[in-house]
Formats: structure tokens, C-alpha cells, sequence
């Protein structure tokens, strides 16, 4: 018996093939331009990373064939913004996409404060306040990170540099997603560097945003339905986990 979802895919999968003027066979997928915001572990190249895996996965099982380029992150948002791509991956849901329209979460991001042993790691916004505290500059954190109250808050450029200034003592704090952290303090060879697993500061959902537009809308929907299935399956998790 077919089942609704497997219907729903199908009729979307058409949709989208013949709003691109073709026909659904094999030979006629359709080219999805993509932004893709650099972030170590997770985008670091338009073949290597977490969130690339996803999305070859994805084309894998549809009819989507992905374009990625690989930009920072305020360069990436600027080409979506211009209507130069369809896609923007990744965005946190809570700092307010450049579009109404989006996927289901493709990762649960949470932030952590990384600080030198010795110390308490804060565990929300508010155990900030008094604190030096370190970003990665082309990230995008949320608002209610960036604009807590009472911290001197420090822009670099990258997570190595914000472990190796956290190691020398020049930040009390540096805000980070966990797996970036731990490869962070890896890659500066800062063993004196700790957090707390079970404290995360801030927690947000992360997205693949879309053109607000009747095609990005399906594409954004065309997405989801292979997420889903893929979280069902336990392939996300997978991905997330290998080396």
C-alpha cells in the first residue's frame, strides 16, 4: 500500500520537474544553486563536511542536483539576499532567516562556553555578564548571544585563534558549537581548555533556507520529506557521528 507521505513526495517531485520544464526521468534532474556557509567540521568545502554530506545524500534520493559554492557567512547571506542562489545552508532558525521559507531542522546547534580549567563554564546568556567572552566572526549566533548585557564581547576571525587567545589567558570564554570547539581546542593544542556537555549557553535550531517564493517553496518542502526520512532512519545521526 502507498502511503500519503510517499504520494506527496511524488506529486512534489513533479511539480518541481515540470516548473523547470522538464520531465521526471533520471537525466532531467534539476540544478539547485547553493550557498553554503563555511564552518569547520560542518562546510568546508563544497565536497567535505557534515552539512555536505546531508545534502549528497539528498541528491542520492531525489531528483535535486546541488550546485555548492562555499562563501563566509555575511557574503553567503548577501548572494540569497540578491536572489543569486536558491539555497542557504546553514541558518540558525532563532536569529531570524532572510526568508520565510525554510526546512525542517537539519541539527539542533547548541553553544557552548569554553573556558580554562579552573573555571566555572556559564551555563545560560546571563552567567555572561562580567565576562570577556570570544565569537567566530562569520558565524551566525544568535542575537541574544551576541547582545548579552554586561559582557565585553570579542570578534575573531577564527575558532583556533579564539581557543589559543582562551588558553592564553586573553578571554574568559569563547562561545562555540560543541564538535567546532573540541576540533578548535584540537587543532590549538589547548589542553587546559574545558566545558561543560550538559551546560549548553544557548540551544537553536538550524535550517536550509529557501527563496520565498511559490518554487522555494516546494523545494524547501521537497527537502524536508528526505530529512525526515533520513532522521526516521537514523542517517543524520550517522553523518553527524563519522570522522
Amino acid at each position: 500500500m502507498i502511503s500519503l507521505a510517499s504520494t506527496y513526495k511524488f506529486l512534489l517531485v513533479l511539480l518541481l520537474m515540470f516548473a523547470v520544464g522538464g520531465t521526471p526521468t533520471v537525466s532531467s534532474a534539476q540544478k539547485v544553486v547553493v550557498a553554503a556557509i563555511e564552518i569547520p567540521l560542518m562546510i568546508e568545502s563544497p565536497d567535505q563536511g557534515v552539512f555536505i554530506e546531508y545534502l549528497k545524500e539528498i541528491d542520492r534520493r531525489s531528483f535535486l542536483d546541488f550546485e555548492i559554492s562555499v562563501y563566509p557567512g555575511i557574503r553567503a547571506v548577501s548572494l540569497f539576499e540578491a536572489g543569486a542562489v536558491e539555497l542557504l545552508i546553514p541558518y540558525p532558525l532563532e536569529s531570524g532567516p532572510p526568508s520565510n521559507t525554510y526546512t525542517t531542522p537539519i541539527h539542533v546547534k547548541k553553544d557552548f562556553a569554553f573556558v580554562k580549567k579552573g573555571r566555572s563554564p556559564p551555563g545560560s546568556v546571563e552567567e555572561l555578564k562580567g565576562l570577556r567572552v570570544g565569537f567566530t566572526r562569520h558565524y551566525h549566533y544568535s542575537p541574544v548571544l551576541l547582545n548579552a548585557p554586561g559582557m565585553q564581547k570579542s570578534l575573531n576571525p577564527s575558532d583556533e585563534l579564539n581557543m589559543k587567545m582562551l588558553q592564553a589567558g586573553r578571554m574568559d570564554a569563547f562561545i562555540v558549537e560543541e564538535q567546532s570547539g573540541l576540533r578548535a581546542k584540537k587543532m590549538a593544542n589547548a589542553p587546559d581548555i574545558t566545558y561543560d556537555p550538559s551546560r549548553p549557553v544557548f540551544i537553536s535550531n538550524t535550517v536550509i533556507v529557501a527563496q520565498d517564493s511559490d518554487a522555494g517553496r516546494l523545494l524547501a518542502d521537497e527537502i524536508s520529506l528526505h530529512l525526515d526520512a533520513m532522521r526516521a532512519e537514523g542517517v543524520l545521526d550517522r553523518l553527524m557521528a563519522e570522522p
